[in-house]
């Protein structure tokens, strides 16, 4: 009891009478010790035990039973006596059994006295009146966990087996007891409950603990000493073996670990226990705590079926064999949360005429999540692109007016969420667009005209690319209207003009059409002076609405005098005029004929247009301008200075833009054999939109200032009857001028 080493001494005296209670025991605790000798006589009237346990009342008949045993598990034994005739809680006779720790200090002449029910430090109460709890005892390791057990008979106990069919109320040793325990059986159970098997056996009336199995584990014997059988007769008695049972072990290492969270919806409930376990119960639920869910389980696991998705839940496991059931603590755990449903899309669901180039988009779902893309051209698409990082996705480009189907479904540990099904359809490109107004080529339009074209099918803008190049720039988009109206063009110019019809499939661009806008020139005059010898040749240009002010003026022949002869005509396609200058008829200059593009105050010469048009002849020479072949140009018409030897020699000149060749065709003498040279004029005088040469005779004494008038087709010059007239009587002499125009008639 003190852990000397030496087994104690317990000594009981049922019948004694301490403290004036009759009957009531006394139980003495006599320690071992080495200075015994081999006759030690101990009288306990003189001598002094280490501890006295005293009955707390009348008849209790304390140490009726005794055991000893390690019940705490302090490697000390323990003093277990029985009052079988003790009254409890539950009436009289009900019996009590009282524990006594050991302790390695005991003071001698302790007196432990059990007036008082929680006197020592665990005290057992029969369950019933008339039970007689402790009539016997044995203590024994029974469950295997390494401290001692301790069963109680109670030879009067009422089991289903009928009266007095007796019972022993077992109780494992714990070294988590309450040190001042009082365990009333008539309100809580022992941890084992063994009923004799028929009335008046009075099962309990003697136990023994002995390991009779060889597993390691001591073993219950019971005796029921009333007990009768048809072999053995009435009353011939029984003993009852009842293999020791190691406690089955609390389970534990949950999995899920205890406050595990983010666990996935499909969870294998699993535990560790002792191979002592025969079946578990499983306790599962919402609330804390949980529920029974399902009981009888062999495996220490258990498969759930499908979970909620973010739900706190608890759970136990009861861990049971043939003798004992151990929990575990309430666990938990917290499944995940699934991704939200992917939402929505971008192009919006049935959304038609989409672009070609297409980003998918959809909404973000929380956390650590990936995206499978499912797309194509019909329902329920195939997996496209699996494990997207981002909620959005870059398609190659697509065929024009296809309806295209697509999902996305979001993935994370938790599970996976589908869209529903979306669907877009890709643009068609528009038609291409057909330039109404003006046609290709116009000439001569407004400086403020509207342009116009088709309306294109499929089209939701216009582009229209303007300007003087080709092809043309840029000039206004986004036009709603298949026309647009254009102000302030500059006059004389070309322009060209393209529209392009543009949807969210592209852009498809028309022909390029051209146009010119009128030319409205600036009228000028030019001058020249006449034929005397100090007149220099000096050409002068006036605005009309600006006269007398001289725009422009420079000698078309330097130091030469007898002044200038001047005409114009458009030699270049630029409908611009051209000034041409002829010498004057001074007797050594000759026939230079030259040409000048004249810009308001500037005149530069036109290197390519000077020449000499009758060789070395002299007396200058007579010039015109006018499109005498047809072809839009105008060309230059001379006629021979009015030298007294030359005859009237009129012929043609082309000027191409590069040289100045004279025409097969137009070199002939207008009036046979007159001299003095011949006066020149261009005019289209019989409307056909071709000018025709007009001459006159040069300045002789003796001519007449006889008209003809001559047609050239391109390859023949004919003269023109009609035109071959005397323009003043006979007595107006030294020749005369000519030229023609559109006049009122």
């Amino acid at each position: 009891m003190n852990g000397d080493g030496m087994d104690d001494l317990v000594l009981s005296a049922v019948f004694a009478d301490p403290l004036g209670r009759d009957k009531a025991g006394l139980v003495a605790l006599v320690l071992g010790s080495d200075s015994f000798s081999p006759n030690q006589v101990i009288d306990l009237n003189v001598f002094t035990p280490a501890a006295w346990l005293v009955g707390g009342a009348a008849n209790d008949r304390i140490g009726f039973a005794l055991e000893c045993g390690d019940l705490n598990g302090d490697s000390l034994d323990d003093i277990v006596v029985g009052a079988h005739l003790t009254a409890a809680t539950a009436g009289a006779e009900a019996g009590r059994c009282s524990v006594v720790y050991g302790n390695r200090v005991i003071p001698p002449g302790t007196t432990i006295d059990f007036i008082s029910p929680s006197a020592g430090n665990i005290n057992f109460l029969g369950a019933h009146a008339g039970d007689r709890l402790g009539y016997s005892l044995a203590c024994g390791d029974f469950n295997g966990d390494g401290i001692d057990d301790l069963m109680m008979g109670a030879i009067y106990l009422d089991p289903p087996g009928g009266e007095w069919a007796g019972g022993v109320f077992a109780v494992y040793g714990s070294d988590a007891f309450d040190p001042h325990l009082v365990w009333d059986f008539a309100g809580s159970d022992p941890d084992l409950l063994i009923y004799g098997d028929e009335a008046l056996e009075q099962a309990g009336m003697s136990v023994s603990a002995a390991e009779l199995n060889g597993d390691g584990l001591d073993d219950c014997l019971v005796g029921a000493f009333q007990h009768s059988s048809d072999t053995g007769g009435d009353w011939c008695g029984a003993l009852y073996g009842i293999y020791g049972c190691m406690e089955a072990s609390a389970p534990s290492d949950p999995d899920p670990a205890s406050s595990a969270v983010g666990v996935p919806l499909e969870v294998t409930l699993g535990w560790t226990t002792g191979a002592e376990a025969d079946t578990f119960d499983l306790f599962f639920g919402t609330v804390n705590p949980p529920p029974p869910y399902q009981a009888g389980l062999t495996d220490s696991f258990f498969d759930l079926p499908a979970t909620v998705s973010g739900q706190h839940y608890y759970w136990r496991v009861v861990a049971s064999n043939e003798c004992s059931s151990t929990s575990s603590p309430v666990w938990d755990f917290t499944t995940c949360i699934v991704p939200a449903v992917p939402g929505t899309p971008d192009p919006a669901n049935g959304t038609s005429g989409t672009a070609l180039d297409v980003m998918l988009d959809w909404s973000d779902s929380v956390g650590e999540v990936s995206y499978n893309l499912y797309f194509g051209p019909s329902s329920s698409p195939g997996l496209w692109a699996g494990g997207l990082a981002g909620s959005d996705y870059q398609l190659p480009t697509l065929d024009e007016g296809v309806q295209y189907h697509w999902r996305v479904e979001a993935v994370n540990g938790c599970g996976t969420t589908l869209s529903a099904e979306w669907n877009f359809t890709t643009c068609v490109s528009p038609g291409i667009p057909v330039l109404v107004f003006p046609p290709d080529g116009a000439v001569d339009l407004a400086t403020a005209i509207t342009i116009y074209w088709n309306e294109v099918p499929g089209a939701d803008s216009y582009n229209v690319y303007f300007g003087d190049s080709s092809p043309p720039p840029p000039h206004t988009a986004g036009l709603t209207d298949p026309l647009l109206q254009l102000e302030d063009l500059a006059d004389g110019v070309t322009f060209h003009w393209q529209v392009e019809a543009v949807n969210s499939c592209g852009a498809v661009a028309s022909e390029i059409f051209s146009f010119s806008t009128i030319w409205t020139p600036v009228q000028m005059l030019a001058t020249g002076p006449g034929p005397d010898e100090g007149n220099p040749p000096l050409v002068r240009v006036f605005d009309p609405e600006e006269i007398p002010v001289v725009v422009n003026e420079w000698n078309a022949y330097g130091v030469e005098k007898f002044g200038v002869n001047v005409a114009a005509g458009d030699l270049g396609w630029d409908r611009l005029d051209e000034l041409v200058t002829g010498a004057g008829p001074g007797e050594v200059f000759g026939p230079h004929v030259r040409g000048w593009n004249v810009d308001g105050g500037t005149a530069a010469a036109i290197p390519q247009v000077s020449y000499f048009a009758y060789g070395t002849l002299k007396y200058g020479v007579n010039v015109a301008c006018g499109d005498v072949d047809g072809d839009g140009i105008d060309e230059i018409v001379t006629g021979a200075g009015p030298g007294e030897i030359f005859f009237a020699h009129v012929r043609g000149w082309n000027y191409d833009g590069v040289v100045v060749s004279s025409i097969p065709g137009v070199s002939w003498f207008a009036y046979d054999d007159l001299t003095h040279g011949s006066r020149v004029g261009c005019a289209d005088v019989d409307g056909d939109l071709i000018d025709e040469i007009l001459t006159c005779p040069g300045p002789g004494e003796e001519n007449i200032a006889q008209v003809r008038g001559w047609n050239f087709d391109g390859l023949e010059l004919d003269p023109i009857e009609a035109i071959n007239f005397p323009a003043y009587d006979e007595d107006v002499v030294r020749g005369g001028n000519v030229t023609g125009g559109s006049f009122r008639d």
